[in-house]
């Protein structure tokens, strides 16, 4: 909303919002509302029109805000060959390929994420919508961000 409470032209907003440490923020509207548009401004994944984003009072720099957070798209994007577990070790190994305590990971995950019983079901076969999207957030943590964006977490 533009000040004085009237709508902008072209549907934009003026928002401001502050997140705390260790705070679960959700953003809510129907939809076509702009969630998504302003789930990708803020994980710096599109730039504003205008206004500034600031973290830690300071100006977000993109390129140093997508180090240290992790975003998990509406839509999973995962290989439908591999297993819960193998998903999970092969991104392990990516992110970093001499950690050799890559197996401990992978059940702590699993584990955290009550995906246990499901670590040798293939992603295509055998996993409800929540399982996979479990599976998506998995991937993520395993970057272990300060800051975790999640668009349509539970759908």
């Amino acid at each position: 909303m533009g000040s004085g409470g009237q709508e902008m032209e072209d549907d934009q907003r003026y928002i401001s919002l502050t997140a705390y440490p260790s705070q679960i923020l959700a953003i809510v509207g129907p939809s076509g509302a702009g969630k998504s548009t302003l789930l990708d401004i803020l994980a710096a994944r599109t730039s504003p029109t205008n206004g500034t984003l600031l973290l830690n009072s300071s100006p977000l720099n993109p390129s140093s805000f997508r180090k240290l957070s992790a975003y998990v798209p509406q839509h999973d994007s995962c290989m439908p060959l591999l297993t819960v577990a193998e998903t999970f070790a092969f991104s392990a190994c990516l992110l970093n390929p001499k950690n050799s305590d890559i197996p401990t990971i992978v059940a702590s995950l699993l584990d955290e994420l009550r995906l246990t019983h499901l670590a040798d079901t293939r992603l295509a076969h055998g996993l409800s919508g929540g399982e996979r999207r479990r599976v998506s957030i998995g991937l993520s943590l395993l970057h272990d961000p300060v800051v975790l964006l999640l668009d349509e977490p539970v759908t």
